[in-house]
């Protein structure tokens, strides 16, 4: 048989083609290694091929896989690299990877694998959660809630979960913030709200996929207390509301402003819950929680709207009735309140409980007639309750009823055994009557119940005194001073003695006080002044000097003691008195002073300059001057005590110390430019002390020196810019003294508001002299409105005006005013003054008229007559009225030179040049040159001056 050569060499090709596809290759043999655990072996094989093969994407993963169960990672990891440069979009390869590189402890460098991953893959939800939980452990918040919103896009729960109402109403509520955060920027609270709702969301879906009993509500707590931490309240309020319309009722609603109130969000709660009572209007718990909520956010007006709803809607319940009383009571709703509480009264279970507090709601209200009308409801329903009884007392008290209260109180004590506190309640009551016989009345059957009370005679008799009954408590102070043997009740008896002006209680008071406390010095000086009081001294003497030898010469006593005796008029008993005075304090100076002052008045000249040689032997002893000095300062003798400093001040001229006490008191006894020098000088030594300077300008005013006043209030406000009394009187001298630009700073400093009216004046003034008239009439305000305008201050008004421009104004005032004070001569001449000064001839001239009617020699009237002729070319009425004028007032030099003006534009040159003549001698005589006649130096005279000349 003859074989072709070409099926012999396609018979090989055949053989050598199975053998390649049949014999596996040695990735192969490695693979297969691998799969049956010889680990070693399949890496033996593969150790010889890589260097050849490293193009070889599934050998290098296998070597990856082999290098991963030999325990060396990073090799592992290396070949999935080197693969990944073979196929970089294998998600196989790179979940891999990224799973290599976490178990080798290196999560940064597996994140941006997943990222990898979720960018090639991005339906992978697994990728999605891995990433989500990289990002959070790696504090990359906003890439953390972008793959979140990536992953609540494509994840939902389970199908057994779909219809729990939690994990519904999250699921809507995520995607919707899912969506946000894709659609936008990182918003990093509404982030951190979604992914706390994703965190509770899937730890609510494990529990309950976990068989656990997980409380739907508890989880939905967690959820609004997220919104409240992220400031999300109103998605807060919407998932609330869905929860409650997927679980029916207002639950959620309810439980979500009872969180905002744990977090102090009081307000918030209260709005909300007004928001909650819209969607369901009338639910009971929502205007219950209302109220609540309201209460402790101390929102009065809401508590009484839900509670006014709740008495709509529960009518039969009387509590949100009762309770609504009570916010109007806390409210001062108190007539609502009454009405509430009446209502109740009639169907109320606790009838006194609701009564009481119709009784204290009345009492709050203030009312009488409120009062009155409660009183009578309460007589309807007799109680002994304590707390009734004692509000009923307290309305019978702010009605004044005095004594039905009392009554009342007196008929609940008479027949049981009242304790201490109702007895003084009692006592109290009767002194509020003013009654005696009430308050004996009290007193009586207080001490029935406890007759030794002492505080009971105290309280009575305290009583009795202020109802101007001395007599009644006198009695009672007698027992009072028997029983306590104390020396303050016996004190109080004599005094109340004293009060009754009745010599025979007194004496019966002293007998008592002298037998109970013979030993006390206090007690025989307070007789001795109760019969003072009955000017007895007489009586008193003995008493005062038993006072002075108890007290063992005691200074005040034994003064006492001298005075009295001076009082009796009896010269041999008050001989006596100095006598025991000189034994009980034989070297005491101020003993002496005080008898030589008796000795004075009593007009014992021998023996008053006898003790006064005794204790100044010598006037240069200075330190003795200081003592009297002393005496007769704290003894009130500003004169005598001004004198003795002063003569100690010029022996010690650089003590400061007393130099402020001698210009304080040369101040204080009118010695103004005394205080004034002294005061001066100190402040010039203590350039930086305010006080000094102070008093220096103030001295200096007092003493009429306006401008050295000024000088040291300037300083004192220098060193206390913000000092409002020497800003004012900085102001006031500044204005005194002509700086009256400086003084309108000071006043406007000061605020015109807070000005007294004086100053406000001074103000208008300094304004009127600095061309501010206007701002002067503004001071003035509604006063310019009244006519008349008052006499003091309608000069300077008129004065204003001109000043302001408002010269019609004050043409038109100048009549008025004239009229107005027609009786007053004086006014009337010196507002016709004013007048022409301002250039009013007309008005001027009609007032000079009018005062020369009552008064036809006053000289303004008269003088000024003239002028206004002069300016008004009536030449001859001018000189009639000159003529007159100089007749009066010969010496006015001014009115003959000016008559002399006049009579040469008549051409009489003989009146003229004698009229001259008269004028220049007696302008010689105040030493001032005699004016040239010319028209010139007419037009400068000062037309004030010329009117001034006839005042002066």
């Amino acid at each position: 048989m003859r074989i072709h050569p070409l099926y012999v060499l396609t018979f090989f090709a055949s053989m050598l083609l199975l053998t390649l596809l049949i014999y596996p290759s040695q990735r192969d043999m490695a693979q297969l290694y691998l799969d049956s655990g010889s680990i070693q072996r399949a890496w033996d094989i593969l150790e010889k091929v890589l260097p050849e093969r490293t193009d070889d994407y599934a050998l290098h993963i296998t070597a990856s896989e082999i290098y991963h169960l030999l325990g060396r990672p990073e090799r592992a990891i290396d070949m999935l690299i080197r693969a990944r440069e073979l196929k970089p979009r294998n998600v196989a390869m790179l979940t891999r990877l990224a799973r290599y590189l976490e178990w080798d402890m290196r999560p940064r460098d597996a994140l941006p694998i997943y990222e990898e991953i979720a960018a090639s893959a991005p339906d992978r939800t697994d990728v999605l959660r891995t990433l989500v939980s990289h990002y959070r452990y790696f504090g990359m918040p906003d890439r953390e809630s972008h793959a979140l919103a990536r992953l609540l896009m494509q994840d939902a729960y389970a199908e057994p979960l779909r219809g729990i109402p939690l994990l519904v109403v999250l699921r809507s509520e995520l995607t919707a913030l899912a969506q946000q955060r894709l659609a936008g920027e990182y918003t990093p609270l509404r982030d951190l709200l979604m992914q706390q709702l994703f965190i509770i969301g899937d730890q609510f879906a494990a529990a309950v996929q976990e068989g656990e009993q997980a409380d739907e509500k508890q989880y939905a707590t967690y959820c609004l207390e997220d919104y409240l931490k992220t400031g999300h309240l109103p998605k807060g309020a919407v998932f609330a509301q869905a929860m409650d319309s997927r679980r029916g009722g207002v639950d959620i609603r309810l439980h979500f402003a009872t969180i905002m109130q744990w977090n102090n969000l009081l307000g918030e709660a209260v709005a909300y819950l007004r928001q909650v009572h819209r969607q369901v209007p009338g639910n009971e718990a929502v205007l219950i929680a209302l109220s609540s909520a309201a209460r402790n956010a101390d929102d009065l007006e809401t508590v009484e709207f839900a509670l006014e709803a709740l008495t709509r809607s529960a009518p039969e319940n009387r509590e949100y009735t009762e309770q609504l009383a009570e916010v109007y009571l806390e409210g001062n709703k108190i007539a609502k309140a009454i009405e509430m509480f009446d209502a109740l009264l009639q169907s109320a279970v606790d009838t006194f409980r609701v009564l009481g507090r119709m009784l204290t709601a009345a009492l709050f209200s203030g009312e009488p007639e409120v009062m009155r009308v409660v009183l009578e409801k309460a007589e309807s329903y007799p109680t002994d309750r304590k707390d009734i009884l004692e509000s009923r007392i307290e309305l019978h008290l702010a009605l004044d009823q005095t004594g039905k209260a009392y009554t009342l109180l007196r008929d609940i004590l008479k027949d049981g055994t009242p304790d201490h506190a109702q007895l003084l309640r009692l006592m109290e009551i009767a002194q509020f009557t003013g009654d005696a016989p009430t308050i004996l009345d009290a007193v009586d059957f207080a001490l029935r119940h406890e007759p030794e009370n002492i505080d009971f005679l105290r309280q009575g008799s305290d009583a009795l005194l202020a109802t101007e009954r001395p007599g009644e408590a006198f009695t009672l102070l007698k027992r009072l001073a028997r029983i306590s043997r104390n020396t303050a009740d016996a004190l109080a008896m004599l005094e109340t003695a004293g009060f009754t002006a009745s010599t025979a209680l007194v004496d019966e008071a002293a007998d008592i006080a002298h037998s109970l406390h013979p030993t006390s010095a206090t007690v025989m000086d307070r007789i001795t002044e109760v019969y003072l009081w009955l000017e007895s001294p007489l009586k008193s003497l003995p008493y005062a000097e038993k006072a002075a030898r108890l007290s063992r010469g005691d200074r005040a006593l034994t003064l006492r003691m001298v005075e009295v005796a001076s009082y009796t008029g009896d010269g041999e008993r008050f001989r006596k008195a100095l006598m025991l005075a000189g034994k009980l304090r034989p070297d005491d100076e101020e003993i002496a002073l005080a008898s030589a002052q008796a000795l004075a008045a009593g007009g014992e000249g021998a023996a008053f300059e006898a003790l006064l040689e005794r204790f100044m032997r010598s006037g240069s002893n200075v330190n003795l001057i200081r003592k009297w000095a002393a005496i007769a300062e704290n003894a009130g003798l500003s004169e005598q005590a001004f004198r003795l400093w002063y003569q100690v001040h010029k022996a010690s001229p650089h003590d400061s110390d007393l130099r402020e006490k001698v210009a304080r008191l040369a101040f204080n006894t009118g010695r103004y430019s005394i205080s004034a020098d002294l005061w001066s000088r100190i402040a010039d030594n203590s350039p930086a002390a305010f006080d000094p300077a102070f008093a220096a300008g103030s001295a200096w005013a007092a003493a009429g020196n306006v401008e050295k006043a000024f000088v040291y209030f300037e300083k004192a406000l220098a060193l206390r810019p913000d000092n409002r009394p020497a800003m004012l009187e900085f102001a006031r001298n500044a204005a005194y003294s002509g700086r009256y630009s400086r003084a309108v700073q000071a006043f406007e400093r000061l605020g015109t508001a807070s000005l007294e009216e004086n100053d406000r004046i001074l103000l208008a003034e300094a304004y009127g002299n600095t061309g501010k008239a206007r701002e002067a009439l503004a001071l003035f305000g509604p006063l310019l409105n009244k006519d008349p305008l008052p006499k003091e201050r309608a000069i300077l008004i008129t004065q204003l005006y001109n000043a302001a421009e408002q010269r019609a104004k004050a043409a038109a005032l100048y009549p008025k005013l004239g009229n107005a004070y027609g009786d007053d001569p004086a006014f009337v001449a010196r507002l016709g003054a004013e007048a022409f000064f301002a250039e009013h001839s007309a008005p001027a001239l009609a007032l000079f008229s009018k005062v020369l009617e009552s008064k036809p020699d006053d000289a303004t009237a008269l003088k000024g007559s003239a002028l206004v002729h002069a300016e008004n070319s009536n030449v001859r009425s001018a000189i009639d009225f000159f003529r007159e004028y100089i007749r009066r007032y010969p010496g006015d030099g001014d009115a003959h030179f000016r008559l002399a003006e006049l009579y040469t534009i008549l051409g009489k040159e003989g009146p003229a040049q004698r009229e001259y003549r008269e004028a220049t001698r007696l302008l010689k005589e105040k030493l001032r040159s005699p004016p040239a006649p010319d028209a010139a130096l007419r037009k400068r005279q000062n037309r004030k001056n010329a009117l001034d000349s006839a005042t002066n």
